[in-house]
């Protein structure tokens, strides 16, 4: 029997509405040896009508049918467990692939003998699209991963290789030896947790500087809203967690210095922005402050961040008012640091702070 050269892995949770689009544009692909493992994830609408209409018109389009609703994490992980090809990618309903997403991608990982390629994606919302390219001002065009021969990543590719999931096309093999999988996660950053998991035991990764990918952010939800932002939050947090245990454990730990602050900053300025709008209470800000502070302590954070911020990751700097709160927090002086989250939640809402 032989397999597709590619497997497209798609979880569907009540996508009815724009299922059809997504569909269309993986069947109109210039590269037509691949097949399409929609899982359908106990939706309530008509997403599974829709999708059992394609399948039976395309014999390449299979339907996986989950019983209750499980998330997309573990919806991508029956539909990897289910695929046949050698390389697989991931895509999500609401979203849309140009007609070279999968060619371009194949040819460039073929070429370089990668384990993964990252290409880059274009943000679609409204009226307005905005193209979103790996290594831009880096790297130009296609770079292959390392600059000092051994295939590892610098900070600035590292960080390129953390985000956009559908962006990459990966090898079948590497995921499933190592069990890279999907987890369950606030329904946020499952994405970066998996490819977190990649960093440490891929052999190279090749970056494509093109958009595959069209991101429709047509269902999307404020972050300024009362939970998302203290949601996503601890998220990253949990995910930091691991990841700093596997960069100890490799003798990795700036990798994960660099996580820490990018992430970090961002989403705790989030949340000082929302409690400046009066969306999460100073009880919030307490109890995210010591989850902050009982990380920074297991693994002695700031010492590092404090004699080494000239290292850290270019994308993202360490900020003045990041490096206080670390601080303050250290000292105790827990008053001062819900002033300071204040002040950076008041400047933020006119300001991107991090």
């Amino acid at each position: 029997m032989q397999f597709p050269i590619v497997s497209i892995i798609l979880p569907v949770y009540n996508s009815a509405q724009w299922l059809s689009t997504g569909l269309d544009s993986v069947l109109a692909q210039d590269f037509d040896d691949f097949e399409c493992i929609c899982v359908n994830d106990g939706s309530t609408d008509a997403s599974l009508d829709i999708l059992r209409s394609y399948a039976s018109r395309d014999c390449r389009l299979h339907c996986i049918d989950l019983p209750s609703n499980e998330g997309a994490g573990p919806a991508r992980n029956a539909g990897l467990h289910a695929a046949k090809g050698r390389f697989v990618c991931f895509m999500d309903p609401d979203d849309t692939l140009p007609t070279d997403s999968l060619s371009s991608r194949l040819s460039v990982l073929l070429e370089y003998n990668a384990d993964a390629v990252r290409a880059g994606c274009t943000i679609v919302s409204g009226g307005t699209r905005e193209i979103k390219l790996p290594c831009e001002g880096i790297y130009p065009g296609i770079c292959p991963s390392g600059t000092d021969g051994d295939n590892s990543l610098n900070d600035a590719f590292f960080f390129h290789a953390l985000g956009d999931h559908c962006c990459f096309l990966f090898r079948r093999e590497i995921l499933i030896k190592n069990r890279i999988l999907y987890g369950r996660l606030y329904n946020s950053h499952e994405d970066v947790l998996f490819l977190m998991k990649l960093f440490f035991i891929h052999k190279n990764i090749t970056f494509l500087g093109k958009s595959i990918y069209n991101y429709n952010y047509i269902n999307s939800c404020s972050l300024s809203n009362s939970s998302i932002g203290i949601e996503r939050f601890y998220a990253v947090l949990y995910i930091l967690k691991i990841f700093y245990s596997m960069a100890k454990a490799a003798a990795k730990i700036r990798y994960a210095d660099s996580a820490f602050t990018y992430y970090m900053q961002y989403w705790i300025s989030v949340v000082y922005n929302c409690l400046a709008n009066g969306y999460v209470t100073e009880n919030d800000i307490t109890k995210m402050h010591e989850h902050l502070h009982a990380l920074d302590i297991e693994y002695d954070i700031y010492p590092r961040l404090t004699a080494s911020r000239e290292e850290l990751i270019i994308l993202k700097p360490l900020q003045e008012w990041f490096i206080k709160v670390l601080l303050l927090l250290r000292q105790g002086r827990h008053e001062h640091a819900h002033l300071l989250a204040h002040s950076v939640g008041e400047v933020s809402l006119t300001h991107t702070v991090a």
